[in-house]
């Protein structure tokens, strides 16, 4: 086939070009149109050095395991042993993991996982963690029963393994120690080849061309349907047509049904909405095609309920009046058709929520089937279906969008997945939304949060407000932290509280929010080259060769050198790393390691940024971390010390290096301290702080009551107990900055805290403190003994800087100062002479 071409533009019949290989007679060539233009056979374009090349491929990029078939990436990352189990012919099957590090019950369901391999079946594990120190001696048997001797080899300090094994006892490739950015684990080559264009799906011109531009054939096809095929039927014959499968055959004969097309989808003659009454719905029907529906989310298949007459809601057997909040799902089935796509509809009948309503509609056995379902235990409890990751534990679902006036913000297809940490134990779970072209719509296409002017989004994340989202929590301690930094400038992840429906069932308040993935860096900030690094190396976007670069500055250099100082200023954007740390500090989070989020361009000039992640576990949540909680020392530890709170958030150090190699530097440590004064001298001030915790509060106040008449039963919580735990913000909030100062006095040796008061005659002036503005005088501020403070005088128009209060000092308008306990000053202006 060397020379011969594909093309999707007829002025263009040499727009890919095939590489050297042969089809045999009667054979078959699977060519993907997904415009990544590969066309080396066996070859998968790695990002990173290669032993061999390869298709799937188990690698270590730093901190993470890739366990990829295909180039897809099948790995659950999970601490343990991470199993990815392919067929005989290397295609993917299902992806499970085991933490036999800590649970004995994980090593006996490895065993009995491996021994339910299939013989020839190919098994790529990946061992996280220092799991093999604590590799339980039934997983170590498990592994070497299945031909593994190579398991023996894993050693304390191999945090990473991979081992490729085929089912039965066969081992097909040897164990190596994993090193950064090499492959550790492979298979043999398949052909894949991929072409430098995607097929349209609403229409589509494909042609195939000789090498001497001769067109050999040719089809036009109409608007196609997601998973269903387009093709010539019978194989090889003369006397063929074309076809629509429901069962597409990919590198195989079209040897299925074949159907004349598919079947036009049923309308309903009432939308989705919020209705005050009962409503009557009809459905469209035409010539002899049959409208069957479901009212629990199932997929409508020949079996469910068909549509005669109005439908109704009280009784299934019946034709009935939608009555009570219902999810109506509708198919169209004709003779010689392909079922139609399914239409689905949410009807909330008198439902008193105040709340934006996000309804979710999931086919029951996508939720809760004991083999697929994402929010069941599965199988396996001791590492059930909802901790599973990837793209294999994505199910579809239709989502409904109405705005708090009832209005229809937008409905589409998705695929959800459960999302979280710990949280994902929880009976209300978290989900993230993926907007693909394999349900219909490559992106959403609306503006889901009025604060930006954003309305693309690839995913959005559905939280349940993390740990404070359970029993009598206030569910606010997250955007209250979010908002509290997005006020000082910086670009957050956008939320809105709503209230969601599960498959028409009152599933609870959560908080609707932007995800932070690439395509966020992307809308957020206006770049599209960029590294984007989560945790401590797991990177999302470009390469971490920059970040090691700085890391290794910082490690290596004294910062209390001025050079130095200005060099780290040209890594990383202080300001922004700064007052990220602050916040950290102040709202008394130690739930830090795995949600640290940087960027920064890739240019030139490009320093690192942070992102604000996961603030749930502030405000005292936790019992290691009350109001007193001296956060700082923890954000600056340089060794593991038992009273800085949780064991597991003690042992990575490289979450405060940059922290306390910035404070060798005295310039930097001054910024520090007053940055941190001027924060709690405004926003985050009790007054402040207390105002923005009776804002959130008071937006989900109103659906409380059915938040704990949904969830009380299952976990706890009382309207009464939710009321006294917002209080118990707001006490966090009175009591918080105290504390903090003493933190501050006690880390770098002060005297201690200094009482500032600015005098400034109305309407003739202003004066700046550090980065504070006053509108209004005379205004009072604590800052430290020993840490010189900044004031500059502004007049306002038609008058002119007098002086100050103060004849010690001198009579520029820009002044710095060292404060002694208590400390007034006014500052003077006379008006211009004309």
């Amino acid at each position: 086939m060397v020379g011969y071409t594909l093309t999707d533009n007829p002025k263009d019949p040499k727009k890919w070009v095939f590489p050297e290989i042969s089809i045999q007679p009667k054979g078959f060539l699977l060519i993907w149109a997904s415009g990544k233009d590969r066309r080396r056979a066996g070859h998968w374009d790695f990002p990173y050095p290669l032993i061999l090349e390869m298709d799937s491929a188990g690698f270590h990029d730093g901190d993470a395991a890739r366990i990829l078939v295909n180039g897809e990436d099948r790995s659950l990352n999970a601490r343990g042993l991470n199993v990815v189990r392919l067929d005989s012919e290397g295609n993917f099957v299902e992806s499970t993991a085991f933490d036999t590090s800590w649970d004995d019950d994980a090593a006996v369901s490895l065993v009995r996982y491996l021994n339910k391999v299939p013989s020839g079946e190919i098994l790529i594990i990946a061992v996280k963690d220092e799991a093999s120190a604590r590799l339980k001696p039934q997983a170590r048997t498990a592994l070497e029963t299945l031909g593994s001797e190579h398991i023996g080899h894993l050693r304390e300090w191999d945090s990473w393994g991979m081992i490729s094994i085929v089912g039965q006892g066969k081992l097909v490739e040897d164990y190596r120690p994993s090193t950064e950015g090499q492959a550790t684990a492979y298979l043999a080559s398949k052909m894949t080849l991929h072409t430098n264009f995607k097929i349209n799906k609403d229409a589509e011109y494909l042609a195939l061309y000789s090498p001497a531009g001769t067109l050999i054939d040719s089809v036009s096809s109409g608007r196609q349907t997601q998973n269903v095929a387009f093709g010539r039927w019978p194989d090889g014959s003369e006397n063929w047509c074309w076809c629509f499968f429901a069962e597409p055959t990919p590198n195989a004969s079209n040897d299925t049904a074949c159907a004349s097309g598919v079947a036009e989808p049923s309308q309903a003659s009432m939308s989705s909405g919020l209705y005050k009454r009962p409503i009557t719905v009809t459905l469209t029907t035409s010539g002899d095609s049959k409208v069957h529906y479901t009212l629990d989310g199932s997929i409508p298949t020949p079996a469910s309920l068909r549509y005669v007459d109005p439908l109704t809601g009280s009784r299934y057997a019946d034709p009935l009046i939608i009555e009570e909040t219902r999810v109506v799902r509708v198919r169209t089935f004709e003779d010689g058709l392909i079922p139609s796509t399914t239409t689905t509809y949410t009807y909330l009948i008198n439902e008193d929520v105040h709340l934006p309503i996000l309804s979710l509609v999931i086919d029951p056995v996508h939720l809760w089937d004991t083999d697929i379902g994402i929010y069941t235990d599965g199988l396996y409890p001791a590492y059930p279906n909802y901790v599973q990751r990837g793209r294999e534990w994505e199910r579809p679902v239709s989502v409904t969008f109405f705005e708090d006036d009832g209005s229809l913000g937008f409905a589409s297809e998705a695929g959800i997945r459960i999302f979280g940490g710990t949280t994902r134990e929880f009976p209300k779970k978290s989900f993230v939304l993926y907007f693909r072209d394999a349900y219909g719509n490559g992106q959403l296409n609306y503006r889901v949060f009025p604060e930006k002017d954003i309305d693309r989004f690839q995913s959005l994340i559905i939280r349940n407000a993390g740990n404070d989202g359970y029993g009598s929590n206030p569910r606010i301690r997250d955007p209250l932290m979010h908002n509290l930094f997005a006020e000082e400038g910086w670009i957050v992840s956008a939320k809105r509280s709503v209230f969601v429906y599960l498959n028409g069932i009152p599933w609870g308040i959560y908080n609707l929010r932007e995800n932070i993935d690439k395509s966020f860096i992307v809308s957020n900030f206006s770049i599209t080259d960029f590294d984007f690094i989560s945790e401590e190396k797991d990177i999302e976007a470009g390469d971490a060769a920059h970040w090691d670069s700085t890391l290794s500055f910082f490690q290596t250099n004294d910062l209390g050198i001025h050079d130095n100082y200005v060099k780290a200023q040209e890594l990383i954007d202080i300001t922004a790393f700064t007052d990220f740390q602050i916040f950290q500090i102040y709202g008394g989070n130690i739930d830090i390691w795995g949600n640290i989020k940087r960027f920064r361009p890739k240019t030139q000039e490009g320093k690192w940024q942070w992102i604000m992640w996961d603030m749930d576990l502030t405000f005292g949540l936790e019992p290691e971390t009350p109001v007193s909680h001296n956060s700082l020392a923890w954000h600056t530890r340089d060794r593991h010390r038992p009273d800085f709170g949780h064991d597991w958030a003690d042992g990575d150090l490289w979450i405060t290096l940059l922290l306390r190699k910035l404070l060798e530097n005295e310039e930097y440590r001054n910024f520090f301290i007053n940055q941190f004064a001027d924060l709690l001298n405004t926003t985050l001030s009790p007054k402040h702080v207390t105002e923005t915790i009776d804002s959130l509060a008071a937006i989900i106040e109103p659906d409380i009551p059915l938040e704990m008449t949904r969830w009380s039963s299952e976990w706890g919580g009382s309207v009464d107990g939710w009321l006294a735990n917002v209080q118990e913000l707001r006490d966090f909030a009175q009591q918080r900055p105290g504390f903090v100062r003493d933190h501050i006095v006690e880390k770098f040796g002060l005297t201690g805290v200094a009482s500032l008061t600015i005098e400034a005659p109305s309407g003739e002036g202003s004066v700046r403190v550090n980065s504070i503005l006053p509108t209004s005088y005379p205004w009072h501020g604590m800052y430290f003994q020993d840490v010189p403070v900044a004031l500059h005088a502004e007049p306002a128009p038609g008058y002119q800087f007098a002086g100050w209060g103060d004849s010690s000092l001198p009579t520029n308008p820009t002044v710095t100062i060292s404060l002694p306990e208590y400390y007034e000053i006014r500052a003077m202006f006379v008006p211009i002479e004309e």
